[in-house]
């Protein structure tokens, strides 16, 4: 399996107290596969079994006729110990598989904890695992305890973060109880690692998979490891499972949880599955609902201003702050409004947003307003954090020639394209007499004069209580796969999924992305409305990397003796550092997702010798 460059984005950094940032190389460590251990992976010794956890690379060499050789580079096992920090090897090994007669494979190890040196050996055994997945036992030759190693392990090449959606549920079922079925709404993801893939199947396996019901000391609470394959000869199917520990209020237990159909539900890369517990009891027996997107973090800006209850004292979110649904401010919507010479005493407000490569961030207004530098803004004109005018409305949508001529159609959603094309939605309707059309403010619009989707295509697959009605174009996302997020301007009553607020997120394939009042969640509003609104949408996924990009090109400084500085440009939109103590260890964010392209190092790193960094891009 071929590494994915794009998702392998980083440039190796090295700091040091004594000197400047120093860049030492580009690519992954020991150029092979990277593999993860899972969670059948253990140690076992006098004291008993022990989780292992750790990775590698597996390298290909140069192998004899009937045989295929590995190296395995950059080895990094932990052990983990019941109180105080895991125990930790390093290393490197080699694997050998093939044969004339049976298959059979070897692994050895040589590792070091500390300063003292271990050497495993598998010894030659029958292969039990599907290729390219790796399960082992080993056995410590030059010790004078006893300690054996289960590497069980996984190629992750490409590995896409997931979040669970709106729809999603919990229930831990009584078959003879008289109790009430009270289905758990769960938050939290899992890590999606391709591990196999041929002309019928694809193959992948989840890993740091934690469900709660949200709570900071949840009752409900579901962690653990699991498979999916999809593909088929004839129809294209799923087969789940999962292995997971669950904790409910009455206890809990380890379960394997397995998908009662194996109908494909959503187009990839979005997934969805109903999971029902194999075994279980009359008085207990688990049900998941599992719909799924590879998200990492939703941005957004509101309708409607909201006060947090999460600082003390309370903190005020205006309608023009950038939110994540991770709780925090991305940008400050009078600093948006200042870098175009607004002041604080106007009435306009920001409305569509995107970030465009670079991290630049570019917004409409929600009324016209006078600028100190740019002078007279309409509301749909794009701007520039930058201080710019990037395009007036009457360039956005010069060639749908509309007629009569209108000062402004306004701007109410906004997407820059790979390609430079914008795609966006007005509010005020208008005649392309070039195309003989009425443009409605639902509709998606490009630049280049093309109706993307109407406002009726994108609803096409609900039910709204009124019919041919534009319910208006808020915020939108347009997957690679051509799915299509969005929020409405209005809100409607849907006849299979009930209220639709204009402040939930929709998909065009027809389900329900997220509530409004779940993507603020962790603001805690201290205000009673059950719906803020939705104005700009900016999905941060690992399935929307930016095209041809190897990684961002990263500028080293300042000066001996100086905070260290990363400064770093490319064709990314957001960015993340990310850091270790050792290459080859794994790697940890150190900072947040952000537009940012500048990060200095703390001062608590500054202590330590030396420290690497990679930068990645989204």
């Amino acid at each position: 399996m071929k590494t994915d460059l794009r998702r392998v984005r980083w440039l190796w950094l090295a700091a040091a107290l004594t000197a400047s940032l120093v860049a030492v190389g580009r690519a992954s460590p020991g150029q092979g596969t990277p593999y993860r251990l899972t969670q059948d992976s253990t140690t076992t010794d006098a004291a008993g079994t022990a989780v292992l956890r750790g990775q590698f690379g597996l390298v290909p060499q140069i192998s004899p006729l009937d045989w295929k050789v590995y190296a395995l580079d950059w080895v990094y096992l932990e052990i983990a110990t019941p109180d105080g920090p895991p125990r930790v090897l390093r290393g490197s090994g080699h694997y050998t598989v093939g044969g004339r007669g049976p298959i059979t494979q070897r692994l050895t190890l040589d590792l070091r904890e500390n300063t003292e040196d271990w050497h495993f050996d598998s010894g030659s055994v029958r292969v039990t695992a599907d290729w390219p997945e790796l399960d082992l036992e080993l056995a410590a030759t030059n010790a004078p305890t006893t300690l054996k190693l289960r590497v069980a392990a996984v190629p992750v090449s490409q590995c896409w973060r997931y979040q669970v959606l709106a729809g999603n549920w919990f229930l831990d079922n009584c078959a003879v109880c008289d109790r009430p079925t009270i289905l758990v709404p769960l938050r939290g993801g899992f890590d999606l690692a391709l591990i196999d893939s041929n002309p019928l199947f694809n193959r992948y396996h989840l890993f740091n998979l934690r469900l709660t019901d949200g709570a900071a000391k949840p009752d409900y609470e579901i962690t653990g490891e699991g498979t999916l394959q999809i593909g088929g000869e004839v129809a294209i199917q799923q087969q789940w499972r999962l292995d997971v520990n669950v904790t409910t209020p009455a206890g809990g237990r380890r379960a394997i949880l397995t998908n009662e159909s194996a109908m494909v539900e959503r187009r990839w890369p979005m997934l969805a599955t109903s999971l029902a517990e194999d075994g279980g009891s009359l008085t207990s027996q688990y049900f998941l609902n599992l719909p799924a997107a590879p998200v990492r973090e939703l941005w957004f800006n509101t309708v409607r201003g909201l006060t947090s209850g999460v600082t003390d004292p309370p903190n005020r979110i205006s309608a023009a702050d950038v939110l994540t649904d991770t709780g925090r401010v991305v940008r400050r919507g009078q600093n948006l409004l200042a870098a175009v010479g607004l002041s604080a005493a106007t009435d306009a407000s920001v409305d569509a947003f995107d970030v465009l490569p670079g991290g630049e961030i570019a917004f409409s207004l929600t009324a016209p307003a006078q600028s100190e530098t740019l002078g007279a803004l309409q509301e749909g004109d794009l701007l520039s954090e930058n201080g710019k005018l990037l395009l007036t409305n009457q360039a956005l949508v010069a060639a749908f020639g509309i007629m009569p001529i209108v000062p402004d159609l306004g701007l109410d959603a906004v997407r820059r394209l790979d390609t430079g094309e914008w795609l966006f939605s007005i509010r005020t309707p208008a005649f392309s007499e070039r195309f003989g059309i009425m443009l409605g403010r639902g509709d998606l619009l490009g630049s280049s004069g093309r109706v993307v989707r109407s406002n009726a295509e994108l609803l096409a697959r609900f039910k709204p209580d009124t019919l041919d009605h534009d319910y208006g174009l808020d915020g939108f996302f347009i997957w690679p796969s051509g799915e299509i997020w969005f929020s409405t301007e209005e809100g409607f009553q849907d006849a299979n999924l009930g209220p639709i607020t204009d402040g939930d997120i929709l998909s065009d394939e027809g389900y329900v992305v997220g509530k409004n009042l779940d993507l603020l969640r962790d603001f805690q509003p201290l205000e009673d409305l059950a719906n803020f609104g939705l104005e700009g949408l900016f999905v941060v996924s690992d399935a929307a990397l930016p095209p041809g990009e190897v990684g961002p090109k990263v500028r080293i400084g300042p000066q001996p003796g100086s905070i260290p500085t990363l400064t770093w440009t490319g064709s990314g939109r957001v960015f993340q550092v990310e850091s270790t103590l050792r290459l080859g260890d794994p790697f940890a964010p150190v900072s947040l997702i952000t537009t940012e392209t500048q990060w200095s190092e703390p001062p608590a790193f500054a202590k330590r010798i030396e420290r690497y960094f990679r930068v990645l891009s989204w």
